[in-house]
């Protein structure tokens, strides 16, 4: 009986073929569901998500319209190609979604270079070249504040600051309402996001999450936590306006938030901060927020 030698796996490419496994799994709904979307993943934030798919899909999921799932091409478009190298990177390198989006798009016009490339390159018997090696920006400095409470700083959050940073949401909401270490995660890390911590000391004390749309002139308050050991400092106010000047540079003309209607403090801070209310809105948590799921809707502008 002959010998066969063992054959090695193919390399992986820029789009992420011969990977065997996705990090999320995939599940097929029909356009009744799904409506123009082509498909959605549980960790994206709930105010980009559409309403009606709200707080529904799991965070190790993926939602694909069934049409789209149909057609062999989209779907290894989708699965195999762009969106699972971005994956990938977030997952293995830890990079944030941009940067990951980026290198991408970089390695998939060099994956098409090449195959353009492939038959003169065997014609002549041209030696392989390496890969392009992408550089990653230098992280910029810390952005300080005006000295306050003994040299506090604000400056933006980073990945060793998720323990802290969930930390103080398990304090500042209980039970199911506070978002998972995983949710801060992607927020923080990977969302289309700007987030920044307060510290003092080398403690962080608060921290505020916004998050934007390409197209809309409006950014969105996801979220803003104060420890409550460090409550009454005007932390909370001077978080606010530092995401506020960020919105301005980014070019947006309004910011908005929502807030429970049972929690009066926070109604209070965003009122002097310069929020007025817009609308009630029945219904927008998931969860009960001291015995309603109904939240006021605040707007200001830039």
């Amino acid at each position: 009986m002959e010998n066969k030698k063992k054959v090695e796996p193919s390399r992986y490419d820029p789009y992420g073929r011969g990977r065997e496994t996705l990090p999320f799994k995939v599940v097929v709904k029909p356009r009744s569901v799904m409506g123009d979307y082509i498909a959605l993943h549980g960790l994206l934030p709930q105010n980009e998500l559409p309403e009606n798919l709200r707080y529904k899909i799991p965070e190790d999921e993926i939602w694909m319209r069934e049409d789209v799932f149909d057609d062999p091409k989209r779907r290894e478009l989708i699965l195999q190609g762009h969106e699972k190298y971005e994956l990938a990177l977030m997952e293995t390198d830890g990079l944030t979604y941009k940067q990951a989006h980026r290198r991408a798009e970089l390695h998939e016009k060099f994956y098409l270079l090449e195959q353009d490339l492939e038959k003169p390159e065997k014609h002549l018997k041209m030696r392989n070249y390496e890969s392009v090696k992408i550089v990653e920006p230098k992280r910029k400095p810390e952005v300080k504040t005006k000295r306050q409470n003994n040299h506090s700083i604000i400056r933006t959050a980073r990945s060793d600051d998720l323990d802290a940073i969930s930390e103080i949401e398990q304090k500042c909401f209980s039970g199911p309402i506070a978002y998972s270490k995983r949710q801060l995660t992607y927020l923080i890390m990977h969302a289309n996001s700007a987030s920044f911590v307060e510290s003092c000391g080398g403690v962080i004390r608060g921290f505020v999450i916004v998050t934007y749309h390409q197209r809309s002139l409006t950014s969105h308050i996801e979220t803003i936590d104060v420890d409550p050991t460090y409550a009454k400092l005007g932390i909370g106010l001077r978080l606010l306006t530092f995401a506020e000047d960020d919105m301005r540079k980014r070019g947006k003309h309004w910011s908005q938030l929502e807030v429970s209607e049972s929690n009066g403090v926070a109604f209070k801070l965003y009122n002097r901060a310069g929020y007025t209310f817009k609308e009630r809105v029945k219904g927008y948590y998931r969860f009960e927020h001291g015995g309603t799921r109904d939240a006021m809707r605040m707007v200001k502008a830039l």
